[in-house]
């Protein structure tokens, strides 16, 4: 028996009645973040994870039982047919961005609907999409900067991040930005940032406020869990009757007068999630549980101060 047949007995090995999770983007921050759930998981022994990434150099491809390299999106998307229909993945969780609404036809991919994803993806018809019941609750938005007072921001209509953000302070900045295209323009927040990690499945409903203390590329990378009761009770009415599913990124800004205002909605995890896990809720063992019919019982996060820092492997 040669090296190659020895390790196709051992891959099986692994594999043999596993619940195989596939995630995508294991490279990037959110990414990292679900690896590092399920690592911290209770039911990681019984795990078999697939990560995919177009970087042959990603991190998360060196953290998972399975790594797969793939080319970028969209040109990803029949290889995505491929794996998910060789591998049989069990579930399926979003940690991209541009592969969600490809992703969400298939059954077992734990997200949103292709429809309310691309809603959430549109800044302006997310704003037009809810203003009528969640205006006061959300900055003035305009495909135009006529209808707001100076300061004001300027903002790519899709994207992710901070990548296109501009703050626009006097006339001559807006006169040298007006032209871009696929701009919005939105009533400037002055205060607090904030992330909240939801997640939403058919039984529990988690939302967790954490605020941004630090943020470098649009990436959290130190943050405060703070049970914020204005932004949890907020959030609990706006998703009762809508039909958001799975793990949420959801992007608050308090204003002048320290009221949070809802900016932005990811149907995905964050590039933080990881510090609700390490403030006692880890959602992927929430998932599980629920999939598996476990009884989980559901504490309230630790309210701490979590940091990140660099580190290294060799591939």
């Amino acid at each position: 028996m040669d090296l190659e047949e020895v390790m196709g007995i051992q891959e099986l090995e692994k594999k043999k009645d596993k619940f195989k999770i596939m995630l995508t983007y294991v490279g990037g921050i959110a990414g990292q973040s679900v690896i590092k759930m399920i690592n911290r998981s209770k039911y990681r022994e019984q795990l078999y994870v697939i990560g995919v990434d177009s970087d042959e150099n990603a991190v998360g491809l060196q953290w998972v039982d399975k790594g797969i390299v793939v080319d970028q999106v969209p040109d990803c998307f029949n290889q995505y047919d491929e794996i998910i229909k060789r591998e049989q993945p069990d579930l399926i969780l979003p940690t991209g961005e541009e592969d969600l609404a490809y992703l969400s036809k298939y059954e077992n991919s734990y997200m949103c609907n292709e429809k309310l994803i691309k809603l959430c993806q549109d800044k302006y018809d997310f704003y037009k999409h809810y203003k009528t019941f969640y205006g006061s609750h959300m900055p003035q938005t305009e495909m135009s900067w006529e209808n707001l007072d100076l300061p004001m921001v300027q903002k790519p209509i899709t994207g992710r991040g901070s990548r296109g953000f501009e703050l626009l302070e006097n006339a001559g900045h807006i006169a040298a930005v007006e032209n871009r295209p696929m701009r919005i323009y939105q009533e400037y927040l002055p205060g607090q940032e904030w992330t909240i990690d939801v997640l939403l499945t058919d039984k529990t409903k988690v939302i967790v406020p954490r605020k941004r203390v630090n943020v470098k590329g649009g990436n959290s990378t130190c943050g405060k869990i703070e049970l914020n009761r204005d932004i949890i009770m907020f959030l609990e009415m706006f998703f009762q009757d809508q039909s958001f599913r799975g793990p949420l990124c959801v992007q608050m800004k308090e204003d002048k007068d320290g009221k949070p205002k809802l900016t932005e909605i990811n149907p995905r995890f964050g590039g933080g999630s990881i510090f609700t896990t390490i403030a006692g809720i880890n959602f992927v063992d929430v998932i599980l549980a629920e999939k598996f019919g476990d009884k989980l019982e559901l504490e309230e996060p630790d309210e701490i101060t979590i940091t990140r820092y660099w580190d290294e492997i060799v591939l």
